[in-house]
């Protein structure tokens, strides 16, 4: 199966997952919030059936009798009916009743008492809705309040009860000999949603557990696919240079091989020689491929093994740089090497075959003529060398993988230069083994700097 198809698919399997886990909290926040009301208005009602059985002073008769006193006082004030002062005197007094309710109601207390001896959440506090209010008079009856709203003598009566949030508990309509009311009581249940989340914090932690252990098993598939699916294609790329590598010398000692059966060449001892060292020579060739590719497969097993021995990295250099430019007669090489020694412990030969490898990757990736800058910078206790070649450069999204093993850039112009993609795998391997450090700089169309840093 293709991998795109695999990562859609896992995709919108954790995209079901998901939406049927934010299912389930809606489902069981809805269940828990239907036993919530059951439960507690359960509570509630028998809190409330127990309060009729109380006595008067400590029941709802308390409440009335300062009701009926205030209502017589108002009563009493003979300019009630002026214009100028009643608005501000019913606005007083409707402050006062609803003062007294709230200081005296029985409600609050008993319903805290009954939730506490259920272990159910106390902080629950009943309230009162006033729809209607009227003092008596002994010849006419004074609105207060009507149809919940605040009689006022002006057009601008406010309008009661917009933002109160509850639930019902009873309404009761009572007179007395200075007042007639209807209120109803409430419970507030504004603390309902903190109430219903605490009791499923243990379904939100498995929920969200299983969310994040889903999420992170996909992701390491998925990543981990990835991974194979590189790997597959480094396989396939290795394998196709490979057979190029091969290829090209076994046709060429197989043309030699042909062109020493012919009756004319056999009599040639000159075309004898020149066919045998072709044969030779690619013969070597073939053998350091493999040698390249047992050495890599070795690594893998066990450090590389080096043969340490103290060298004049100066001297060292300026011989390679002399063997480069006897075979690369066309390269123009500037380099800025100081003239006093500087010792190092190093393998020379894997040494050699590391500068080698960068210096041929430069005329293989050339742009044109190659120019060639190679600095070396000595401190007290390191040296950084410096290789800067002005070729066809490196893409940044390369230039993380171009020291990963058969890694090749992947460009026409790089797919026509021979190579198995171990060349800087091996590179940054001996560097590496001798506790140094490799890294690059590189620009498109401009050029690539490789960087050698290395200890005493």
């Amino acid at each position: 199966m293709k991998p795109h198809i695999i990562v859609s698919a896992s995709l919108f399997a954790l995209i079901v997952f998901l939406s049927i886990q934010f299912y389930t909290i809606i489902n069981v926040y809805q269940v828990r919030s239907h036993d919530f009301d059951t439960r507690y208005n359960q509570v509630i009602r028998e809190a409330m059936d127990e309060l009729n059985d109380y006595s008067p002073e400590l029941g709802l008769d308390s409440m009335y009798w300062y009701m009926d006193k205030i209502s017589f006082y108002f009563k009493g004030i003979g300019y009630i009916n002026d214009p100028k002062l009643s608005d501000s005197l019913k606005a007083t007094f409707y402050d006062n009743v609803m003062s007294i309710m709230t200081v005296t109601e029985p409600f609050s207390n008993r319903i805290s008492y009954k939730l506490n001896q259920q272990n159910m959440d106390p902080n629950l506090r009943a309230g009162f809705i006033i729809h209607d209010y009227t003092v008596i008079n002994d010849f006419d009856d004074f609105p207060i309040v009507r149809n919940d709203t605040l009689i006022l003598g002006d057009v601008n009566s406010r309008v009661l009860n917009q933002n109160l949030q509850g639930v019902l508990l009873d309404n009761f309509r009572v007179e007395r000999s200075f007042f007639s009311v209807n209120f109803d009581v409430y419970v507030d249940f504004t603390r309902k949603r903190q109430v219903i989340y605490s009791e499923m914090i243990g379904v939100l932690v498995l929920i969200t557990v299983s969310i994040l252990i889903i999420s992170l098993v996909f992701y390491f598939t998925l990543r981990n696919l990835m991974k194979q699916k590189k790997i597959s294609d480094l396989k396939s790329d290795f394998i196709n240079n490979m057979t190029h590598e091969l290829k090209t010398p076994l046709s060429t000692i197989s043309l030699a091989n042909q062109g020493l059966s012919n009756e004319d060449i056999v009599k040639n001892p000159l075309k004898i020689k020149e066919y045998s060292n072709i044969i030779s020579r690619q013969n070597k060739h073939l053998t350091q491929i493999i040698d390249q590719i047992l050495d890599i497969s070795m690594w893998e097993k066990q450090k590389i093994n080096l043969v340490l021995k103290q060298i004049d990295f100066v001297h060292f250099l300026n011989e390679k740089i002399d063997s480069f430019k006897l075979v690369h007669e066309e390269v123009q090489i500037k380099t800025f090497i100081p003239r006093s020694a500087f010792f190092i412990y190093a393998d020379a030969f894997q040494l050699s075959i590391a500068l080698n490898n960068l210096l041929d990757n430069a005329v293989k990736y050339k742009r044109g003529e190659l120019n060639l800058i190679i600095d070396l910078i000595v401190n007290p206790d390191e040296m950084i060398l410096k290789i800067k070649d002005n070729g066809i450069g490196i893409n940044p999204n390369d230039q993380k993988h171009i020291f990963e093993k058969f890694y090749r850039v992947n460009t026409s112009s790089v797919h026509n230069t021979k190579g198995l993609g171990l060349g800087l795998f091996y590179v940054k391997s001996i560097i590496e083994a001798h506790g140094g450090e490799l890294w690059l700089e590189s620009e498109l169309n401009i050029g690539t700097t490789f960087f050698i840093k290395l200890k005493k």
